[in-house]
């Protein structure tokens, strides 16, 4: 059984024991629930000793599926500072909640960063929101100055201030994107918007139709913007 849970340096080895018995289910049996932090550690200390489809059916006995994003976090995970993998493992963060790490090629670039959010008095969704734009932002211009938090300045103050520096990039974001739904030859009495709901912004699209074939025609219509889109898709779903 192979033991890697303390990150403490003088212990970060691990040992190895290897067994012919049903892993997934040992594991399980003695570890009930593992954080992906956990989970993360375990894959890097064990090494070549696991294969792929081993770790595929830990991963399920845990109740995840194994899938591109999932292993990409789990590579990532030990890379980044102790605190903050202690912070996903004690607030039990799911592999989507920290998908913005995987835009960042360089981690010890945002070391500081993360370790702030990890000491951070903020809540579990506020900690994942804050994460999720000051990378945003990081990747505009790769600099961090404005975005660590200051000596003097409390959780839920650089939460707004990160919030503040973002908006005018989603708003500009919005816009241009508006732009390039109204640019589209859409069918008439097709109407076709980009709009924003919370955290998410996309296409909305409603139409009149006054009989089946006139439904059809403007299916027909919506179809060929699609099929338009998927040969240029700088004309809308890539912003510049």
């Amino acid at each position: 059984m192979l033991c890697a849970f303390d990150r403490q340096e003088q212990q970060a080895e691990g040992q190895v024991v290897t067994f012919e018995d049903d892993l997934p289910e040992l594991l399980k049996s003695i570890y009930p629930e593992l954080s992906l932090t956990e989970l993360a550690l375990l894959f890097k200390k064990a090494g070549d000793l696991f294969s792929e489809v081993t770790k595929t059916d830990v991963l399920k006995t845990y109740g995840l599926k194994a899938n591109q994003d999932l292993n990409s976090v789990l590579e990532i995970l030990p890379r980044t500072p102790n605190e903050f993998q202690d912070f996903v493992h004690h607030k039990k963060l799911a592999a989507r909640e920290l998908s913005p790490l995987r835009a960042v090629f360089n981690l010890a670039e945002i070391k500081d960063l993360l370790i702030s959010i990890a000491l951070s008095t903020l809540s579990k969704s506020q900690a994942v929101s804050l994460l999720e734009m000051a990378i945003e932002l990081y990747l505009v211009d790769r600099s961090l100055t404005k975005l660590l938090k200051n000596d003097n300045e409390s959780s839920h103050t650089w939460l707004a201030r990160i919030s503040a520096l973002r908006m005018p990039l989603t708003k500009k974001s919005d816009q241009d994107f508006a732009l390039k739904t109204s640019a589209l030859n859409w069918p008439s009495h097709v109407k076709a918007e980009w709009i924003r709901s919370g955290d998410q912004s996309g296409l909305q699209i409603s139409l009149f139709a006054t009989s089946q074939a006139d439904f059809k025609k403007k299916l027909l219509g919506i179809n060929k913007i699609n099929d338009e889109l998927t040969m240029t898709p700088e004309k809308l779903w890539t912003n510049s």
